[in-house]
């Protein structure tokens, strides 16, 4: 009773009507319900004591009864609990401060890294030769790697304050699986070992969930796979698990050859920050939140994750995935699929019936991880070919029977061991496989009359088009790569203005858009945007969120405003570094048409412009 304010010795022999008569006033409806026989309890409950005061609680009342069962009156249980209150409340704000800097933090940090990309993106479409591109080729990845962190960080934080929401739509279920080899499989191939995926018949191709997400936790398991695998392969194997009103549970599996994990220690796996033991961080790198993050997204995804494994026997990383059906009646696979590289299913078949029939010599050694690709592709496009590792036996081949093609693997056969056999290639056609290391031999040997070599691992698509290329008698041996990616036609009435404060990512954003021939116009901030929306007619304004004077998101509502008497509208696109849960949403709700996050970077920004084109999508009006 210290928490009313009395003091207990002086209430023995008192009823509760002589010391509490303003609270009895307020309960007396709930006594009479009780002495009909009701039981109540409140979890929360703010009360008035005597003094004006007021007090957090949570009461229970039930009646008691006498030995003839007769209702004698009213048992009351209760606990103050302001603490508690206050606790909870303080907690409460913790967790928004935490998403306000989240959210700083995340702008921030991405702001600079647009330049970055965006810099390096734009540099590896002007001219260089062979070795800057490669040396910017590798400025880009590491500035991807650096992204790729930075994220992981970020999506555990946002995890942590539940910022981290899901963007559901439809997606092809094999082409996002296709997209997470494509970014592993350089990883396999420098170990030497095996990446595989198996899809098992009767799984859907369409299905409707958050393909990004999905491709996250396939490239943290398959990742991990990779990075504590020394020899042998790592497996993805997908299969349909349960099929129950217009949803599918998915069954992922990830199967190694690697190190294991011991019992004692995957207990811990899927906890933040955790390490399979405290030298892996230096041998392996890493930070430990890939896991945690995975195993909290699979949550999201209504599904379950788990590990088996034994000390030096591989492990199995497995997950389901509750997805939804997009279309019922799509006929499934009839058998098992496997996707050797991601572009087999984009060849045209008028490419494969050029090369089909062609006889091939192979220089490389049948262990070699090259020598699977090329085999798996030569099979599929119907080539015969024949196989060696040394220069003696592929003179003798030569001398002997007539070939179409010859594929070269210097890891196999360096140009110094088989200088003799250049001599004997004219005029067959050959193709050199080669490693960004060894550029000084493909130099050399392009000099001498090689016709095009290509970098390792081998793409399905770049293999074929340099097989019709090498065909045609076409040489890559220039020390200067002019070849500029296929750049997408926009209306050539496209009028665009690029909203954004930092200099920086005007220059980014400028120079982007002049490489896929779009000219704009720039605003430095949301004033002078719709003062140039006055003055000019725009069809497509790439927005930028926050900027002094006036904010992206006061002036798309002053424009909408404007248009409500001119019936048109222009596409406003939000291009901001806020990536938090409710951003995407807050920019819709403002009247923006669509959502990009920064960094950007060529295919980002072509692949928004491409959906609002006004030849593509008739809701652009001029």
């Amino acid at each position: 009773m210290k928490d009313f304010g009395l003091d207990t010795q002086s209430l023995i022999g008192q009823s509760h009507l002589d010391f509490l008569p303003r609270l009895v006033q307020t309960q007396r409806s709930r006594y009479e319900q009780v002495l009909q026989g009701q039981f109540l309890k409140s979890p929360e409950e703010t009360w008035l004591l005597e003094d004006g005061q007021p007090i957090c609680v949570r009461w229970a009342m039930q009646p008691w009864f006498t030995l003839e069962q007769k209702i004698g009156g009213i048992m009351i249980v209760v606990q103050e609990i302001s603490e508690l209150v206050a606790a909870r409340e303080a907690a409460l704000e913790m967790a928004q401060t935490k998403s306000r800097f989240l959210a700083n933090i995340s702008h921030e940090i991405r702001t600079p890294m647009n330049g970055v990309i965006g810099m390096t993106d734009l540099l590896v479409h002007t001219f260089l030769d062979r070795r800057q591109k490669d040396f910017v080729t590798t400025l880009k990845t590491c500035g991807k790697n650096l992204m790729l962190l930075i994220d992981d960080i970020l999506d555990f934080s946002k995890l942590e304050a539940g910022q981290l929401n899901l963007e559901i739509k439809p997606f092809n279920i094999f082409d996002c699986l296709a997209q997470v080899k494509k970014v592993l499989d350089s990883q396999a191939y420098k170990k030497r070992i095996e990446l595989q995926i198996s899809i098992e018949q009767d799984t859907p191709t369409i299905v409707k969930g958050d393909p990004n997400r999905l491709a996250q936790i396939l490239l943290n398991l398959v990742g991990n796979g990779i990075k504590f695998t020394e020899k042998g392969k790592v497996s993805l194997r997908v299969r349909p698990q349960n099929i129950n009103n217009g949803h599918i549970t998915l069954y992922f599996e990830i199967i190694d050859t690697g190190i294991g994990i011991a019992l004692q220690e995957q207990e811990r796996l899927f906890q933040s920050f955790s390490q399979i033991d405290s030298s892996s961080t230096r041998q392996y790198g890493g930070t430990g939140l890939g896991l945690a993050i995975s195993k909290q997204l699979v949550s999201l995804m209504a599904g379950q994750i788990g590990v088996l494994s034994q000390l030096n026997k591989g492990s199995t990383f497995w997950f389901t995935v509750n997805l939804e059906l997009v279309d019922a009646t799509n006929p499934p696979y009839l058998s098992p699929i496997y996707l050797n590289d991601i572009s087999n299913s984009l060849i045209p078949d008028v490419l494969t019936d050029t090369i089909q029939q062609l006889n091939v010599l192979i220089i490389d050694r049948p262990s070699s991880p090259t020598y699977f690709q090329l085999t798996q592709n030569l099979e599929l496009w119907q080539m015969s070919w024949q196989q060696t590792t040394n220069e003696s036996q592929a003179i003798n081949f030569l001398e002997q029977e007539t070939f179409d093609l010859v594929l070269w693997d210097l890891d196999t056969l360096s140009a110094g061991k088989g200088r003799n056999l250049i001599h004997h290639l004219q005029p067959i056609p050959c193709v050199l496989l080669a490693s960004l290391s060894q550029y000084l031999e493909v130099r050399t040997l392009l000099n001498q009359g090689i016709n095009q070599y290509l970098l390792k691992p081998i793409n399905p698509n770049i293999l074929v088009n340099t097989i019709l290329l090498t065909l045609e008698g076409q040489n890559n041996n220039s020390d200067r790569d002019q070849t500029v990616n296929k750049i997408p036609e926009y209306s050539q009435d496209l009028r665009l203005l690029v909203v954004e404060d930092t200099a920086v990512n005007r220059k980014v954003v400028g120079n982007l858009l002049s490489l896929l021939n779009i000219q704009a116009d720039f605003a430095t901030n949301g004033a002078e945007a719709f003062s140039k929306v006055q003055k000019s007619k725009y069809n497509v304004i790439l927005m930028d969120c926050l900027m002094p004077v006036m904010d992206g998101y006061e002036a798309t509502r002053l424009i909408r405003s404007q248009e409500q008497s001119t019936n048109e509208h222009i596409v406003i696109i939000a291009m901001t570094a806020n990536a938090m849960k409710g951003d995407r949403e807050k920019c819709l709700q403002s009247g923006m048409d669509d959502y990009i996050t920064k960094p950007l970077n060529l295919q980002k920004l072509s692949a928004v412009l491409n959906t609002w084109d006004k030849e593509k999508n008739s809701t652009i009006k001029l």
